[in-house]
């Protein structure tokens, strides 16, 4: 099992500022990571942001992408019948 940290309160991004951030790396560094040299880039950049603003945009975005799209959007999706 994984430890847990002592921090009692976990912080997440916003969907937007999720969003944002993914955004901008893909701008930045859009097709430019194949090379050893850009991948070294990148984590030069992800360097200059501090560990619980990238692990809280993780979250979010791990959150957004598991979701279901109509959960997102505060309505439940229709029933399936069980008849084919």
């Amino acid at each position: 099992m994984a430890k847990r940290s002592s921090k009692s309160a976990i912080s997440v991004a916003t969907s937007d500022e999720a969003g944002s951030f993914i955004r901008s790396l893909q701008k930045k560094f859009a097709g430019n990571v194949k090379s050893v040299a850009g991948k070294e880039r990148l984590r030069q950049y992800l360097g200059t942001f501090d560990e619980e603003h990238l692990r809280s945009v993780a979250r979010r975005a791990l959150i957004d992408v598991i979701q279901h799209p109509s959960q997102a959007a505060g309505t439940r999706p229709p029933r399936k019948s069980g008849k084919s």
